[in-house]
């Protein structure tokens, strides 16, 4: 799949003489039977006030007693539990398992608003964080060394090690030099910002962000990287308000649909020397490849991961570079 979009869309047939389709490998990040993984879930309940899962392309909700994808932490933060608000309320029941080991609960309604509804807390584990009822709204992760501050219905990888492959994966493909100057945009809670920084030293990293929670939860992250500029603004106006300017490096990990119109020209006009771009959407990948080769750039190198065991979707890490001129 990922070889048939870069070629069909992203007319990228080669690297360095060398067939994409010798390139590409999606590695597993366990040896696993690709199950249990998953620790954020999104349910909606039944009109008799159950949990359960939509069927595909439907409204209709089904019960789900279990899901095989999700880890046993979510599972026994919600048990079996009857009494959820109704489909009429329109409200989605988000339930995080973090990987400091806290259990979360939120109401998110059809505009993406957390909406404090009330669970069923008689059946819910006391120790259980419901937003808007008891506990925070918020859960601490930990990868790459740190402690990270997450909304519970905020951006966090869903499997437990994308995380670090990740971050190791952009580090590995970019080689930050102490001194450079960086940019990471769809920068969310800050966690690549903060790997770049730690590599580029007293280099300068601007990391911009259009969720003004993860802004506020990067800033708490962050607090002990002076070198490190948080902006709350759309990636698109923030570049559209910089320029004659370098930057040296660049990444961007933006939502499935890819990066907004204009972005691709606006990264390429800084000419950095190294982008690395993070895509869970292949097809969305190869347009914007396809947009960086007519501004300059090519394709050097590109991982992909199987972040989503059982899943059809693929997390690809593509490090862009000026292209050569013969």
């Amino acid at each position: 799949m990922v070889v048939d979009s870069l070629v069909r869309t992203g007319v990228l047939t080669e690297i360095d003489g060398v067939p994409i389709d010798e390139l590409v490998t999606v590695e597993p990040l366990d040896d696993g039977d690709g199950l249990g993984w998953r620790t954020r879930m999104r349910f909606a309940s039944t009109n008799d006030g159950f949990l359960g899962l939509r069927e595909h392309n439907s409204h209709t909700v089904l019960r789900a007693d279990g899901c095989p994808l999700e880890v046993t932490e979510i599972r026994s933060a919600i048990s079996d539990s009857k009494g959820w608000p109704s489909p009429s309320k329109k409200a989605d029941v988000v339930v995080v398992a973090s990987s400091s080991g806290e259990r979360a609960i939120e109401f998110v309604n059809d505009d993406g608003k957390i909406d404090k509804l009330k669970a069923p807390t008689s059946e819910i584990p006391t120790d259980v964080a419901i937003a808007g009822t008891r506990g925070r709204s918020w859960v601490s992760e930990e990868a790459n060394g740190r402690s990270w501050r997450v909304a519970i219905d905020g951006f966090w990888q869903v499997h437990p090690r994308a995380t670090e492959t990740l971050t190791r994966t952009i580090l590995d493909l970019l080689q930050p030099v102490a001194g450079e100057s960086a940019m990471d945009l769809y920068s969310g809670v800050g966690v690549f910002a903060a790997a770049v920084a730690q590599a580029v030293g007293d280099g300068v990293v601007d990391a911009v962000e259009g969720d003004k929670s993860a802004v506020a939860n990067a800033r708490r992250n962050l607090h002990d990287m002076s070198q490190v500029r948080l902006h709350h603004a759309s990636v698109e106006s923030w570049l559209a308000n910089e320029s004659d300017r370098h930057v040296d490096l660049v990444v961007l990990d933006p939502p499935r649909s890819g990066v907004a119109r204009g972005v691709v020209e606006q990264i390429t006009s800084f000419t950095p020397s190294r982008v690395c771009y993070v895509a869970c959407d292949p097809a969305s990948l190869a347009r914007d490849i396809a947009l960086f080769r007519k501004h300059g750039y090519s394709v050097s190198k590109i991982a992909a991961f199987d972040l989503f065991p059982m899943t059809k979707h693929v997390e690809c890490v593509a490090l862009l570079t000026p292209s050569k001129v013969s």
